[in-house]
């Protein structure tokens, strides 16, 4: 049907296995991170706590090695059980190269690279919370609940600037999707390393606490002053000047076409965006706690344009259209405009 359509078997060929290599990577990959969320705190809830339990700690704090050489240690071995999982989806996902005319295997890579990743930052997690408990299925509960915060903390404190710039960073949430989608970014590449950093060294921080016999609040300024290095790193790396792309689908389907390149290209100057919100009549897209949501619609733009600015102005005022103005009448009675205002600024908390 399609070489009927475009006249070319060629680019039959070349739509048609375009379109299967996102169906197989979508499919396959895609299934396989929700079974990742649900695998790897099994297996990393007896990393620590089973030396704990069983008392081979003591064996190890006994031999010439550092905390830093357990930690590394434990973690170097699920980084071996990551890549053999990813080797048997490399086995399946590669077989396309022998059925599929034109299977296009870079994508397979790149959603391979952004599992792997997933596999270390879940199995670095999973290590820090097997340290604070000698019962694995402690364990295994509290990395759950880790994974389940990071997946959702993108959506908290939202309305407060800058720390919601913080919390929308340390969200899990799609980033490897992008690489299963064919996108690689440097912002993602680096999420995942400093938040395996983050908790590795706080891992090593826990077994250093055990040790030493010092006031508890020591032991929270060494954590806090670790989290604050990740934290400001993973800043500078959302810059949208210092980010770096690749898209390794074969139609260029996750960056702009090259019109929309060459349009942002001409344009001279600087690009400021401004968005002017009625607290009547929002959408909600430019409110406070949606800013950075507002911001992801704009991604592949900036991209291109790393200077583009957004502005945001808040204003109140009652509708002038007739219709529009009977609307409003109609579900606000015969409230005074400043009424309606105290009333929706309470319910909408702005």
């Amino acid at each position: 049907i399609i070489e009927n359509l475009v006249g070319e078997r060629e680019l039959a060929y070349w739509w048609f296995s375009g379109a299967y290599t996102s169906r197989v990577i979508g499919f396959t990959m895609g299934g396989m991170l929700g079974y990742i969320f649900l695998y790897i705190p099994l297996v990393t809830m007896g990393l620590m706590s089973k030396e704990f339990s069983s008392g081979s700690i003591k064996l190890l704090y006994s031999s010439p090695i550092s905390n830093l050489q357990i930690v590394l240690g434990k973690f170097l071995s699920m980084m071996i059980f990551g890549l053999a999982l990813c080797g048997i989806m490399f086995l399946l996902l590669g077989y396309g190269l022998i059925g599929i005319k034109m299977y296009h295997f870079p994508r397979v890579l790149t959603g391979l690279l952004g599992m792997f990743l997933l596999i270390c930052t879940y199995s670095a997690i999973g290590l820090f919370l097997s340290s604070l408990s000698s019962y694995q299925i402690v364990a295994a509960i509290g990395t759950f609940v880790t994974l389940f915060v990071l997946g959702k903390i993108g959506t908290v404190w939202q309305d407060i600037e800058f720390v919601r710039d913080i919390t929308y960073w340390l969200d899990m949430g799609g980033r490897a999707s992008s690489f299963v989608a064919g996108l690689i970014c440097s912002e993602d590449i680096l999420y995942f390393i400093l938040i395996s950093g983050l908790f590795i060294s706080f891992t090593v921080l826990r077994l250093k606490g055990i040790r030493e016999k010092r006031p508890k609040y020591i032991s929270v300024m060494r954590y806090a002053f670790t989290f604050c290095i990740v934290a400001l790193v993973g800043y500078v790396s959302t810059i949208p000047v210092l980010m770096k792309y690749h898209d390794s689908t074969r139609t260029k389907s996750m960056s702009l076409t090259e019109n929309s390149q060459k349009v942002l290209s001409e344009i001279k100057g600087k690009i400021k965006i401004t968005t002017y919100v009625n607290i009547f009549f929002h959408k909600e897209y430019g409110f406070p706690r949606r800013v950075n949501i507002d911001l992801d619609r704009y991604y592949q733009y900036r991209r291109f344009r790393p200077d583009i600015k957004m502005e945001y102005k808040y204003y109140y005022s009652s509708p002038k259209g007739k219709e529009e103005l009977e609307l409003f009448k109609k579900r606000w009675g015969e409230m005074t405009v400043q009424e309606v205002l105290e009333e929706k600024a309470e319910v909408l908390e702005v």
